[in-house]
């Protein structure tokens, strides 16, 4: 079956401004524990984005360069060292719990936090190798909406 056709109106271009998104919340003020200390969540994102070294690194096989990436094992290092955190696997638990949080993500999309060579990404540094996919425009109307590029 073929699309609408050039003269539907639902793809004309409306006579009234498109509707705009509800900005996202941003609260300031969130405070998070880490290893019994309580720090806001700025705070917390800008110390671990300056404690840990963020580069561009060869995949194993040196093929593959993934930009912007961290290792698992300089975080858990990092979270030892500043929050004095003296159980390396405690330090891993803390990494996983940030990691679910959605502050940083592994570079290869899995879950589960490892405290080794895995690389991971920061999601200020994700945020801007895609900011320009998935951009699109929507008319809605009391009959519906149409999208476009």
């Amino acid at each position: 079956k073929a699309g609408p056709g050039p003269t539907d109106p639902r793809l004309t271009k409306p006579d009234y401004e498109p509707k705009q998104d509800e900005p996202l919340a941003v609260y300031e003020d969130v405070v998070v524990a880490v290893a019994g200390e309580s720090i806001p969540y700025r705070e917390l994102q800008q110390t671990l984005t300056d404690g840990v070294e963020v580069k561009d690194r060869k995949g194993t096989l040196g093929f593959k360069t993934h930009r912007n990436v961290f290792l698992g094992k300089d975080l858990v290092d990092f979270l030892q060292k500043r929050f004095s955190i003296g159980d390396r696997a405690e330090a891993g638990e803390a990494a996983q719990i940030l990691m679910r949080s959605g502050l940083f993500a592994d570079a290869r999309m899995s879950d589960k936090f490892q405290d080794n060579g895995t690389y991971y990404r920061f999601q200020k540094d994700e945020a801007r190798l895609w900011t320009a996919l998935n951009t699109q425009r929507k008319w809605c109307t009391p009959d519906g909406c149409v999208t476009g590029a």
